[in-house]
């Protein structure tokens, strides 16, 4: 990702970033409301019946859906604030990746309640490889700010069919299932948690897109990005072990505090 940052940078120009990158902030709050911690409940409780497993996946994908409703709907007063008029059709296909990342949620959240991080990491690379490989490729053909979309969309859709094939699960056929209202209502106290970070993280996006244009936004995005992956990519490793692990001696107040 790094490395691919550096190579677009000498395939797009800043206003083409900019572009997508007035995109990202709505895109990032949609996906705060999608992440309605059904994941986080999944690896808590390793006795979760199959049938609320399956329950959790058509309801996520259910808000996912809906979100991407509202934000194709929206789409055209988005352009307005921004007064750019490309950003309604790369909001309108950014819906997708929404939908895509929604696919992963469950089979990824298996694998790492099963501890398989091995699995769970091959199928983020390889989504994130193809995803780069895309990018670069369709920057290349001239897809100008066309290639981040497509880029994006090819890693999302990579790394869901890797996990479910990875995991063999498959959900039941569309239903709530008895005590899924329980679980659920845990996920909806993450998701203010989620809403919270979203501002903490994406308001300066915004800000810079609305007053100062796309050229400005493009350059601080990729200079901001260029600065943080170091960092996330130290961080993503402990986050991924950390909330199993803490799962699994949560019964153990002792073991529980040094494991913290």
């Amino acid at each position: 990702r790094f490395g691919s940052t550096v190579v677009m940078a000498r395939l797009l120009a800043p206003a083409e970033f900019g572009l997508v990158a007035m995109v990202g902030p709505i895109i990032a709050f949609a996906a705060a409301l999608n992440d309605v911690g059904f994941s986080q409940a999944i690896i808590r409780d390793r006795h979760l019946p199959a049938r609320q497993i399956s329950s959790l996946f058509w309801l996520s994908l259910l808000v996912s859906t809906g979100l991407s409703a509202v934000l194709l709907a929206a789409s055209p007063f988005v352009a307005m604030i921004y007064h750019e008029p490309n950003v309604t059709a790369v909001l309108a296909a950014m819906t997708a990746w929404l939908i895509l990342s929604t696919l992963s949620m469950v089979p990824l959240a298996l694998l790492s309640r099963e501890m398989r991080f091995v699995s769970a990491t091959f199928a983020d690379l390889v989504g994130i490889a193809l995803g780069i490989g895309a990018t670069v490729w369709a920057a290349w053909a001239g897809f100008s700010y066309w290639s981040l979309v497509i880029g994006q969309l090819i890693g999302a859709a990579t790394t869901a069919l890797l996990a479910f094939g990875l995991t063999r699960w498959r959900p039941f056929l569309p239903a709530i299932a008895p005590g899924t209202g329980e679980v659920a209502r845990f996920g909806a106290n993450l998701t203010g948690v989620s809403i919270a970070g979203y501002f903490s993280m994406t308001a300066d996006n915004i800000i810079v897109g609305a007053f100062a244009g796309k050229v400005s936004l493009g350059l601080y995005d990729r200079s901001y990005g260029l600065v943080l992956q170091p960092l996330n990519q130290l961080l993503a490793p402990l986050n991924r072990i950390a909330l199993p692990l803490l799962s699994r001696v949560r019964a153990n107040p002792v073991s529980y505090r040094r494991t913290y």
